[in-house]
């Protein structure tokens, strides 16, 4: 198995599919390809019941992972797909959100100074993020 120093999931669910994940997907690969970059894998990702979670079905669709970054992109189109490819460059925060991982909420940061080490808490809860 190659290594890969980035791993692209594109949601393939029916209702991210209907909102065009597979042309972005097809993209994704064509502009990596255009662009000669290596260590980059892209696969299908089956559903991420992401439509489950929000209000009106398919409202974030169409949506891409990447790891090992764990950040999530929605209503992805052919047109945004730059910014995935490049995440190695200063990512817009315009479209990615930290969530703290004790209390699920979005994270306004804050800093703690134990034993002289400064260390980024989530203001809501007060947990290290």
């Amino acid at each position: 198995m190659k290594p890969y120093k980035r791993h692209i999931f594109v949601c393939t669910g029916k209702t991210c599919s209907a909102k065009g994940s597979e042309d972005v997907l097809k993209r994704l690969r064509e502009k990596i390809d255009e662009d000669g970059l290596t260590g980059i894998k892209t696969s299908k990702g089956g559903c991420f019941g992401v439509c489950k979670e929000t209000n009106e079905k398919g409202d974030l669709c169409p949506v891409v992972a990447v790891y090992p970054e764990g950040i999530w992109y929605e209503r992805v189109d052919a047109s945004n797909i730059g910014e995935i490819i490049n995440l190695a460059m200063p990512v817009s925060v315009s479209k990615v959100m930290l969530v703290c991982p004790s209390c699920n909420k979005a994270v306004r940061v804050g800093y703690s100074f134990k034993s002289k080490e400064k260390t980024r808490v989530c203001k809501s809860c007060g947990n290290k993020v």
